[in-house]
């Protein structure tokens, strides 16, 4: 689901953990670590679990699946998807 990005495209990242606040917490600290300001961040708790969606600019494909593995060996996370928008 990760495609080459160029200035013109978003990178969106839909994590989905444990409803803890700590999942928030670390799942942001990821791109904060990185110097990285999402364009935007979306956390809804749906009763089982946390779904996050955090938008990016300016992300090839192999930065963006970098991020997405970092993202994905934190314990109270159980899903990762990448995908590419347009602008």
């Amino acid at each position: 689901m990760c495609a080459v990005t160029t200035s013109s495209e978003l990178t969106v990242f839909h994590v989905t953990g444990l409803p803890e606040p700590a999942t928030l917490a670390r799942v942001v600290e990821v791109f904060a670590l990185r110097s990285l300001l999402p364009r935007a961040v979306n956390a809804e708790a749906t009763g089982q679990d946390l779904r996050i969606a955090l938008t990016l600019g300016n992300l090839d494909a192999e930065e963006a699946e970098r991020l997405a593995e970092r993202l994905r060996q934190i314990v109270i996370v159980d899903q990762v998807l990448v995908e590419a928008r347009a602008a």
